[in-house]
């Protein structure tokens, strides 16, 4: 699904449509967070078979290097992931493409380290979207 929001504060996940203006809330599981940001920065240390795909220059003219990284353990839910790296060595885009036929796109458009971040900030509020279908799933 095309504008998908993950939000978590490691207790509740929430998956905001805005598509269909709905929000579903789960209990957070820890597999949930395969492919959440810290996990995308630090895949060059899991096992994975490495190769260049491509270079090519983004629209501001960057050189843009894509490296495929393909799981050792066959047993995983995916089968590849590109990873493009920018000059600097910072992904700016990770492309994981699953097994069952889905694909996701994180796209890193500014990284901020060290950045405080309020409580607030990792809770998804449904009072402040209008006419939210709210779809509490959690047990």
């Amino acid at each position: 699904l095309k504008d998908q929001v993950f939000i978590s504060d490691n207790k509740t996940l929430w998956n905001y449509m805005k598509e269909y203006n709905e929000v579903q809330i789960n209990n957070y599981e820890e597999s949930d967070a395969i492919f959440s940001p810290s996990v995308i920065f630090n895949l060059y240390k899991a096992d994975y078979i490495y190769r260049m795909k491509e270079s090519y220059k983004n629209s501001a003219g960057a050189l843009i290097k894509v490296i495929e990284l393909a799981p050792i353990n066959k047993d995983q839910n995916f089968f590849k992931i590109d990873l493009a790296v920018d000059s600097k060595n910072s992904i700016v885009e990770a492309k994981i493409y699953e097994r069952s036929g889905t694909r996701y796109i994180y796209k890193i458009n500014d990284i901020k380290p060290n950045v405080e971040l309020s409580d607030s900030f990792f809770t998804f509020d449904p009072s402040k979207y209008k006419d939210i279908e709210v779809i509490d799933a959690r047990f």
